[in-house]
C-alpha cells in the first residue's frame, strides 16, 4: 500500500488530538533554573515528582520540561544550594535556587564522560536521542540491530546472519566502495562499509566498528546520533559520515543495589517472500521446457517419442517414465520449512551499583545466546564492565573504567554459497538428508550440498579508559579522557572435499578441501583534553571552549589458507604441504599504524532564551597524507530562533514551543583508506629468486591525492503542541567533492589501479520524528514515537564526463544523475509458452530471448539497493 505511511502518521497526529480532547489533566510545565546570588543560569539540576518515577534535569541553558498536573509537588535537588519543594500552580514555572552554607564544604561534583558532549551542539544541530528503555527488551544481542528504525535518517541494513554486523549509515552513502579488478564481493563490502560507516565513541573514547558490537546494550544509559556538521565537526576528519556516542550506565549514590534480569523469547522462521512452484507445476514446466537434464522432460512421453522413436522398448520406457512421474509427484518438499528453523534467545544480567558523595561504582556480568535461522548458525557472547569514580576534592573527580567482552560466531555461510540460496534452487519433488545425488545440484547429494562450508570466529576485547574532570574557577573547568581499546579476532573456515564447489571444481581429489585461519589484533589509543569556559551576563550566555585530542589505531593481522584436507580432519592441521602451483599453501601478514592529532576550538552564544549561534572550528593531521598535505581545517556553524519566547507568540498557547534552526559546516574525510595507496609502503613476497625474498610495493600510491571534502546544510524545526506532543523537521543536503575511488590503469604501470578524486555525490532529503504521550492516568501511561526519512542520494560530477564502467557489465557502474546504489537489469515480459524460457523488452521495443547479444541500451534502471525511505513506529506502554 503506497500511502501506509501518510497513513500511519494520520493515525499517530489524529489520536493524539483525540487524547489530548479528553483528557486535559496532564500538561508540560517548562521554565529555567538559576542560582539566586550570581543569577548564572544551572545546569544538571535534578526537578523529581513528589511519590512517583517521573523526573527530568536542567539543560545548558538552565532550561527544563516535565509532564505534570496541577497540584503536583516538585522536588528540586542542586548540590550545593538547598532542596526546594514547590507546588505546581501553572503552565511556566523559573525556579530560583539559593546557596548552602553547609553543604559548600562536601561540594558533589557531577560531568560528562564525553568531554565532547556540548549542550550547545544541540541548540542548532541535528542530534537524536535514543531511549535505551525502548530497545532494552528486544530480542536481539547486537546493539546495531536495535538500532534500526530509532532514528530518521539512521539506516541499518541487516542480512539476517547472526554474528555478522550490520551496515550502519547516518543520511545516505557519502563515498564510494572500491569496485577494482581482483576484488571479490567480500572485500568490495567491506571497503564500503569502511569507507562509510559512522564514528563510534564510548564515554568519550573513540572505538572501532567492531568493539561497539561487542558492547552490551545493558551497560548503556544513553545513544546520542550527530548528524550534521555543527554536531560532528567537533570530531575533525574522523567524523564525516556521523558520530554515534554511546553513554555507558555509572554508579549511583546511595545503599548498595544488586539486580538481575533474564529475558528469553523466540524467533520464528517468517515466510519466504518467493511463492515457489509445487512438484506438479514444476515438473510440468520442465516438460514444457524441454530441458533434457531435468526430470520432467527426460521420463516424459515426449522425451521418449523423440530421442528413442525406433527403439523396440519404446512402449516399456513410456511405462517406465510415467512410473517415476508418478512417484516424484508423491514427494512435496517444503524446502522453506525443512532449512529454516525457529530459533531461541535468551540473556542474563546481572549489575551491582552504589556509592556515596566521594566514590561511586558499577559493575556489570552479561551472557547471552541466540540461535540463527538456519542450522550451523548462532552466536554466544560475554561481557564484563567495572565503573569507579571518585571525587578527590571540591574540584577534582576521577573516573576509571575497565570492561571486556567475548563473542562466539558459527556460520554455515560463506561468499560461495549459503543455506538461504537452497531456498530457491532445490527442487520441490527432492527430498532432504539423503544421499541420492540431486537433479538441481548433479553429482552430490544434500548432505554434501547443506555441509559445504561451515565457519567460526572469535572476538575478545579489552578496554581501559579513564576521565578526569577539574572545575578550576567556578566558569572554567578542564576534563580530559584517555583509553585503551584492544581487540583480537580469530576466524576459522572450512570446506570439505565433499563440498559440492569441490567436487565439480575440476581439482583432483587430493587437493580438494580448504582450510583458512586468520588472526588479527585492533589496538587504538586516544586521548581528548577539553578547556570548558561558561558564563552568564543578565540575558547573555556564553560558551567556549578549546580541545586536543589523538588517535592512533594498530593493526596486525596473520594468516593461513591451505588445501587437500583429508576426509576426517576439518582443521589446519590436515593442509597437503606437498601441494604444489595454484593450491599451495599460502600465509598473510600485516601490519600498519595510522595517527591522527586535532586541535578545534568552538563557541556557544544564547541570548534572552531565544536566539543561539554555535560555531566551531577544528585542524586536524593525519599520518595518511604526505607531509606537505597532512593537515586540514575544519569548520561548521548553526544559528536557533526560539519564536515562542517571543512576547507575541502567548495568543498561540497551543504551540507551546517553537524553534527554527540552520547550521553549515565543511568536513573532511580519509574513511577506508590505506596508507598504501597514498604515500609508499612495502611488504614482504610469498616467493623468493635465487634464495632472496621478494619484496615490492604494495600499491601505485598517490601522491596527489586529496581528502574528501563535504559541505553540509541543515534546515530544522522543533515544535510542542498539546503540551506534550513533539514534532521534529529536517531538511538537509550534503555534497562530498573529491570523492574517492580505485580506477584501473594500465598494465604497463606496473599495477592495475590507482586511487583518484575522480567526482563528487549529493545526499539531500527529509527527516520528520513525532513523539506523544497518547494517555495518561494514575497506573497507566501510553507512550508512541514515529519516524520516517527520504534520502536521495545522485553521483553529481564525475571528472571525465563519462560513465564508468568497472565490473565488465554492459551498464556502467557510476554515472552521473543517478544514485552510486543503481540496480540495472531487464524489463521482463514473463515466460514464453512455447519453450519456458524468458522474454525480455529492448529499448527499442524489439522482443528478447536469452539467446540474444545485449547492448547497454537494453537495460533499464530498475531502482536502487538502498531503501530511500525508512522509518519506525512504536508504542510503550507502562
Amino acid at each position: 500500500m503506497k500511502n501506509r505511511p501518510l497513513l500511519l502518521l494520520f493515525i499517530v497526529i489524529l489520536s493524539v488530538f483525540t487524547t489530548h480532547a479528553q483528557d486535559k489533566k496532564t500538561f508540560l510545565l517548562q521554565g529555567e533554573i538559576s542560582s539566586a546570588l550570581s543569577g548564572e543560569k544551572l545546569i544538571g539540576v535534578t526537578i523529581l515528582l513528589k511519590n512517583k518515577l517521573q523526573g527530568t534535569t536542567s539543560d545548558f541553558y538552565g532550561k527544563y520540561q516535565l509532564e505534570v498536573k496541577k497540584g503536583d509537588l516538585l522536588i528540586v535537588r542542586y548540590l550545593g544550594f538547598k532542596t526546594q519543594r514547590i507546588l505546581v500552580k501553572s503552565a511556566v514555572l523559573n525556579i530560583v535556587l539559593k546557596e548552602d552554607a553547609v553543604d559548600l564544604n562536601t561540594v558533589v561534583l557531577h560531568f560528562k564522560a564525553n568531554i565532547n558532549d556540548l549542550d550547545t551542539r544541540k541548540a542548532t544541530g541535528a542530534v537524536a536521542t535514543i531511549d535505551t528503555k525502548k530497545i532494552n527488551n528486544v530480542a536481539s544481542m547486537s546493539v546495531g540491530e536495535l538500532l534500526q528504525g530509532q532514528v530518521a535518517g539512521l539506516v541499518v541494513i541487516n542480512n539476517g546472519e547472526l554474528g555478522k554486523a550490520p551496515k550502519i549509515r547516518i543520511r545516505g552513502t557519502s563515498t564510494l566502495s572500491i569496485k577494482g579488478k581482483g576484488v571479490n564481493s567480500t572485500n568490495k563490502e567491506a571497503y564500503d562499509n569502511r569507507a562509510n560507516q559512522p564514528l563510534y565513541v564510548f564515554d568519550g573514547q573513540i572505538i572501532s566498528p567492531e568493539a561497539f558490537a561487542l558492547i552490551s546494550i545493558n551497560d548503556i544509559e544513553e545513544i546520542k546520533v550527530l548528524k550534521d556538521a555543527s554536531a560532528n565537526a567537533l570530531y575533525g576528519i574522523k567524523a564525516a559520515n556521523g558520530v554515534i556516542e554511546i553513554t555507558g550506565k555509572r554508579g549511583t549514590k546511595g545503599v548498595s543495589q544488586f539486580q538481575y534480569r533474564f529475558h528469553q523469547g523466540l524467533t520464528l522462521r517468517g515466510s519466504p517472500g518467493v511463492t515457489m512452484m509445487k512438484t506438479a507445476e514444476k515438473l510440468a514446466f520442465e516438460q514444457q521446457s524441454k530441458n533434457r537434464n531435468t526430470p520432467g522432460y527426460y521420463y516424459s512421453e515426449g522425451y521418449f517419442k523423440q530421442y528413442y522413436k525406433n527403439s523396440p522398448d519404446l512402449a516399456s520406457l513410456i511405462e517406465n517414465g510415467r512410473v517415476k512421474l508418478d512417484s516424484l509427484k508423491n514427494i512435496e518438499t517444503d524446502w522453506f520449512r525443512e532449512l529454516t528453523k525457529i530459533s531461541s534467545y535468551q540473556s542474563h544480567n546481572i549489575t551491582a551499583t552504589g556509592g556515596s558523595d566521594e566514590t561511586r561504582f558499577y559493575i556489570s556480568g552479561n551472557f547471552g545466546k541466540q540461535g540463527g535461522k538456519f542450522n550451523g548458525n548462532s552466536t554466544e557472547s560475554f561481557s564484563t564492565r567495572v565503573n569507579f569514580e571518585h571525587q578527590f576534592s571540591k574540584k577534582v573527580i576521577g573516573m576509571i573504567t575497565i570492561g571486556s567482552g567475548f563473542v562466539r560466531t558459527k556460520t554455515p555461510s560463506s561468499s560461495l554459497g549459503n543455506p538461504a540460496s537452497l531456498l530457491y534452487q532445490l527442487n520441490p519433488y527432492e527430498t532432504p538428508y539423503s544421499d541420492a545425488k540431486l537433479t538441481s545440484f548433479p553429482r552430490v547429494s544434500f548432505n554434501n550440498l547443506i555441509n559445504q562450508y561451515s565457519g567460526k570466529s572469535t572476538s575478545k576485547r579489552f578496554n581501559i579508559s579513564t576521565n578526569f574532570y577539574w572545575n578550576i574557577l567556578p566558569d572554567l573547568k578542564l576534563s580530559s579522557v584517555v583509553g585503551l581499546d584492544n581487540m583480537v579476532s580469530e576466524s576459522l573456515g572450512i570446506t570439505p572435499k565433499t563440498a559440492y564447489t569441490e567436487v565439480t571444481s575440476g581439482i583432483p581429489e587430493t587437493e580438494r578441501g580448504k582450510v583458512t585461519k586468520n588472526k588479527g589484533v585492533n589496538t587504538s589509543i586516544s586521548t581528548n583534553t577539553r578547556l570548558n569556559y561558561q558564563k552568564s551576563f543578565g540575558s547573555h550566555q556564553l560558551f567556549l571552549s578549546a580541545n586536543v585530542d589523538y588517535f592512533k589505531s594498530m593493526i596486525d593481522n596473520i594468516g593461513i589458507t591451505g588445501y587437500g584436507l583429508p576426509s576426517k580432519m576439518n582443521s589446519a592441521a590436515g593442509i597437503n604441504q606437498n601441494i604444489t602451483g595454484r593450491r599451495r599453501v599460502r600465509s598473510t601478514a600485516t601490519n600498519r599504524s595510522q595517527a591522527q592529532l586535532g586541535m578545534g576550538v568552538s563557541l556557544g552564544y544564547n541570548w534572552d532564551s531565544k536566539y543561539d549561534f554555535y560555531a566551531s572550528y577544528k585542524k586536524d593531521g593525519s599520518s595518511l597524507l604526505p607531509a606537505n598535505k597532512r593537515w586540514n581545517s575544519f569548520w561548521a556553524t548553526g544559528l536557533a530562533y526560539t519564536v515562542s519566547a517571543e512576547d507575541f507568540w502567548s495568543p498561540y498557547a497551543f504551540v507551546s514551543s517553537l524553534k527554527l534552526r540552520a547550521s553549515f559546516g565543511v568536513t573532511a574525510s580519509l574513511a577506508g583508506i590505506d596508507a598504501s595507496l597514498v604515500v609508499p609502503t612495502y611488504t614482504y613476497g610469498t616467493t623468493s629468486y635465487a634464495g632472496n625474498r621478494e619484496f615490492y610495493l604494495m600499491n601505485l600510491f598517490n601522491e596527489k591525492l586529496k581528502p574528501e571534502q563535504s559541505k553540509s546544510l541543515n534546515l530544522g524545526l522543533d515544535l510542542s503542541i498539546l503540551k506534550n506532543t513533539n514534532i521534529g523537521l529536517s531538511l538537509y543536503r550534503r555534497v562530498t567533492s573529491e570523492v574517492l575511488l580505485t580506477m584501473p590503469i594500465a598494465p604497463s604501470n606496473g599495477f592495475g589501479s590507482l586511487l583518484k578524486n575522480i567526482g563528487s555525490l549529493e545526499n539531500k532529503g527529509l527527516e520528520l520524528t513525532i513523539s506523544s504521550t497518547l494517555l495518561t492516568t494514575d497506573n497507566f501511561k501510553w507512550n508512541t514515537s514515529f519516524n520516517a526519512s527520504y534520502n536521495k542520494n545522485t553521483v553529481l560530477k564525475l571528472y571525465g564526463d563519462k560513465p564508468l564502467y568497472l565490473s565488465g557489465n554492459p551498464y556502467p557502474d557510476y554515472q552521473e544523475g543517478e544514485s552510486v546504489a543503481v540496480i540495472y537489469g531487464l524489463k521482463t515480459l514473463g515466460i514464453h509458452p512455447a519453450d519456458g524460457l524468458p522474454r525480455f523488452l529492448s529499448s527499442d521495443g524489439k522482443e528478447l530471448s536469452i539467446y540474444n547479444k545485449l547492448k547497454e541500451n537494453d537495460f533499464s534502471v530498475l531502482g536502487v539497493s538502498t531503501p530511500p525511505v525508512t522509518g519506525g513506529w512504536y508504542h510503550q506502554l507502562r
